[in-house]
């Protein structure tokens, strides 16, 4: 994990953590299923939890794909939730 040590004008040392995944960036939230810490970039809300994106792709969407097919929502139901830009 990436971290640096400022120390301040007393003996009170504050610690501040680095994105796993942009290292120019600081981290805000650690991520619930892998405990990476990221940045506001990374972030990614799934219901209560909030995630990194790697996390999101290889876990919560699989699961959100099976849960899709096993109620037999098909593409044409759906299409009235998508907002064109």
């Amino acid at each position: 994990m990436h971290s640096f040590r400022v120390e301040g004008g007393t003996d009170d040392a504050v610690i501040a953590y680095r994105c796993y995944y942009h290292t120019d960036h600081f981290a805000v939230r650690r991520c619930q299923i892998c405990s990476r810490m990221m940045c506001n970039r990374c972030s990614v809300y799934a219901g209560s939890k909030t995630v990194c994106k790697v996390c999101y792709m290889r876990h919560v969407l699989p699961g959100r794909a099976v849960v899709l097919i096993s109620t037999g929502v098909r593409r044409p139901e759906l299409a009235h939730r998508v907002i064109s830009v």
